[in-house]
Parts: structure tokens; C-alpha cells; sequence
């Protein structure tokens, strides 16, 4: 079933195929089988997609990343001009609320933190949520950083 995931996954990739329908991802490939215990899913706050499953946010393990809105507004200026709806904020700050209402706050990372000082940041990540760190981790850190130069909007994050 792993193999067929990621052969799904190499096929979206190659085809440059997005999948529109949220719940088909959210079934298909958050929840869908796997040999991980654990996956790293990245949803920008600004395209929350309405009407998915209501148990999105009471499963998993949820995170907030944060970057500085000015540090985001002249490249997002070079784009589209820049405001509190385009930027997601206001997105970002209900799905913080929805799961501290939850039961559930999240911790929320600095991603200027997570820059400067990557593995302690992601040490207490782990701690905060419970899961173990792995040394793998810091191979994504690298990634993130060349991203996060790019990165437009604040990001709600979910360890399933």
C-alpha cells in the first residue's frame, strides 16, 4: 500500500496533477495507508478549503508556523498587492482558535527561530508534541529554509 502512496504521489508530481477535491486528499493521502508513523502535512492558511471533514483539526498533531508580516510584504508585493485577507491571516488566527476550543492549542513556531537555531527549535517542537525527533529532520530544515524565502502566507501544520 506504501508503494502504491508514493508511486500515487511521484504520478501527481510527474503529471504536475493537482487534486482538487479536499476531502479525496485528506482521505486519499493524509489519512490513506502508509508506512510512516508519522506525516509532516503543510496547509497554507490562506486556501483552507471549506467544507472538509470537521475531524481534520481533532486529529493529528497541529502546529502553528509563523513568519513576520513584514518580512513576507515585498515579495508578496511583487505578486499581488498585499492585504489581511490575501496574506491569510485572519485564516491562521481561527484555525489557532478552532483548536484551542479543541482542547488543543498548538505551539506556534517562529520560522525566523527555526532559521537561526534549527535543531533546538525542533527539539522542542517534538517535545511540545510528543513525538520523537529524528536526526532525519534536519535534511528538511534545509529545504524549508530555501522555501521559506519564497513563502507568501503563515502555514498551519499537522504531524498524523
Amino acid at each position: 500500500m506504501a508503494t502504491e502512496r508514493s508511486e500515487w504521489l511521484l504520478k501527481m508530481l510527474e503529471m504536475d496533477y493537482l487534486e482538487c477535491d479536499g476531502n479525496k486528499v485528506v482521505n486519499e493521502i493524509i489519512y490513506g495507508p502508509g508506512g510512516k508513523k508519522y506525516r509532516y502535512c503543510k496547509h497554507i492558511a490562506k486556501q483552507r478549503v471549506p467544507g472538509l471533514p470537521n475531524d481534520l483539526l481533532q486529529k493529528g498533531k497541529h502546529f502553528i508556523l509563523i513568519q513576520n508580516p513584514l518580512n513576507l510584504l515585498p515579495s508578496f508585493d511583487k505578486v499581488v498587492p498585499p492585504s489581511f485577507l490575501e496574506l491569510g491571516l485572519g485564516e491562521l488566527v481561527s484555525i489557532y482558535s478552532e483548536l484551542c476550543a479543541l482542547g488543543r492549542p498548538p505551539p506556534v513556531i517562529d520560522a525566523a527561530d527555526l532559521q537561526q537555531n534549527p535543531e533546538a527549535t525542533l527539539h522542542g517542537l517534538c517535545e511540545d508534541l510528543n513525538i520523537p525527533f529524528q536526526d532525519a529532520m534536519h535534511r528538511h530544515v534545509e529545504t524549508f529554509k530555501l522555501k521559506l524565502k519564497n513563502q507568501l502566507t503563515g502555514s498551519s501544520c499537522c504531524a498524523i
